[in-house]
């Protein structure tokens, strides 16, 4: 699509746009109005708090300048640009002090640099395998601020996903691991806020690390939601500007996760208010609509991330975590094996035991197969309070259980007609 014009850049930015959607994706793949938009949002939001130094009307639709290699910032010198996003320029930087590279984050004035200071130095508390470890932040003095990170050498879990389109274990791996990451930040008390594919690092040496907590927020942050995330990946609660919380990162992650196993994304809408509307009504695209066939665990545990209500989702994301790590055929589960053994002998021997019956007029009996059920909601009560994973993986493998004995059981029932016409045979 051409570029949106500057009323309609201004529009998104104040959600009064009828196109946000459209906007979105054209946004996604243009660095130019990546720019704006944070320009934009930058001098909207400095106004709404009177900050006086937010940038004038003039640079609100421009493009940010380049950084030219050997400039230094604080003790840093840049090598080169990586890119661009919402809140700043990132470019390769060398540390003379560690002698190392480092992705140096140029964050770009705006009406409220202490959160954006809290929030490096809240990213800053922990460090985690798979979230992108922060090194230093620095205040440049004028009015922007710096994050010296981990440079990842790789590509966005988006553009892995488009360029390689790995099979469904590959897929499932990767949000296995960006997964353990938010899990990580939730369980140090943050927020990311705008979890989706762009905001996820896939290394070349295979790991995932989740980046850019750009809108994330302290849990116990009450500063106002404002204008806060991606549409497409936006939770319910996001929609009508309600505090985030843990189970508003699950949403964005199961939203992504759909996209990624289905092909598709799970609400239908062109427009910021259709995708509003069809989150709030929990209108998930049917997955006989997608082209990939997905096993029912999955299906299952994706849906319930994807509830409207934030407390009917997982209780924690580590939960749908270990759904998602759970084998999709277990190999060692005796108990499961060794009933469904039971359950297929006594079909066998209600067939073979015909053999020896008299024959009658009597009209002959209906083989009615073994329906096998759960309720996952009863369980996941009686079961709580253990640990969260094996839970997840143990409720994983029952499904899986109950629907394979099930099968068996319609298979022995569809085999019993011939069976009994053998036996009458004889």
């Amino acid at each position: 699509m051409k570029h949106p014009s500057d009323d309609e850049l201004a529009a998104f930015v104040e959600r009064r746009s009828k196109e946000r959607a459209r906007i979105e994706e054209h946004i996604d793949e243009c660095a130019e109005c990546r720019v704006a938009v944070a320009h934009l949002a930058a001098l909207a939001f400095g106004s709404r708090s009177g900050d006086r130094t937010a940038p004038p009307i003039a640079l609100a639709i421009g493009r940010e300048p380049v950084v030219p290699p050997g400039e230094k910032i604080a003790r840093y010198v840049v090598r080169r640009e990586i890119g661009r996003g919402a809140m700043g320029v990132v470019v390769a930087a060398y540390d003379p002090e560690l002698d190392r590279e480092v992705a140096l984050k140029i964050v770009r004035p705006t009406g409220d640099r202490e959160h954006v200071l809290r929030e490096a130095r809240t990213m800053a508390r922990f460090a985690h395998p798979n979230v992108v470890t922060i090194h230093d932040v620095g205040d440049l003095g004028d009015g922007r601020v710096f994050l010296a990170m981990e440079l990842v050498r790789g590509s966005t879990l988006r553009a892995y996903l488009r360029e390689r389109s790995p099979d469904r274990a590959v897929t499932i791996d990767l949000f296995v691991q960006a997964g353990r990451g938010l899990a990580a930040a939730h369980a140090a008390g943050i927020i990311h806020r705008d979890f989706k594919p762009d905001n996820v690092l896939v290394g070349d040496d295979g790991r995932v690390r989740v980046t850019d907590f750009g809108l994330a927020r302290a849990a116990d942050d009450a500063a106002p939601a404002d204008v806060a995330g991606t549409p497409v990946y936006m939770a319910p609660e996001q929609h009508e500007g309600k505090t985030a919380t843990p189970a508003t990162d699950q949403f964005a992650f199961a939203v992504a996760l759909y996209e990624a196993l289905a092909g598709k994304r799970p609400f239908s809408g062109s427009t910021y208010d259709e995708l509003s509307k069809a989150k709030k009504a929990g209108a998930i695209l049917p997955w006989s609509e997608t082209k990939h066939d997905v096993p029912d665990t999955l299906r299952e545990a994706t849906e319930k991330a994807l509830s409207v209500d934030p407390g009917a989702r997982h209780a924690s994301i580590e939960v749908l975590v270990a759904v998602l790590a759970a084998p999709t055929t277990p190999k060692r589960w005796p108990v499961f094996v060794a009933f469904a053994a039971i359950v297929i002998g006594s079909l066998t021997l209600f067939v073979t035991t015909k053999r020896d019956e008299p024959k009658v007029a009597a009209a002959p009996a209906v083989c009615t197969p073994m329906k096998l059920s759960f309720s996952r909601p009863a369980l996941e009560k009686e079961l709580e309070g253990k640990n969260p994973e094996s839970v997840a993986r143990s409720l994983s493998v029952l499904s899986e259980q109950a629907h394979a004995i099930t099968a068996a059981s319609e298979a022995a029932c569809k085999a019993e007609p011939a069976a009994r016409a053998a036996t009458e045979a004889c």
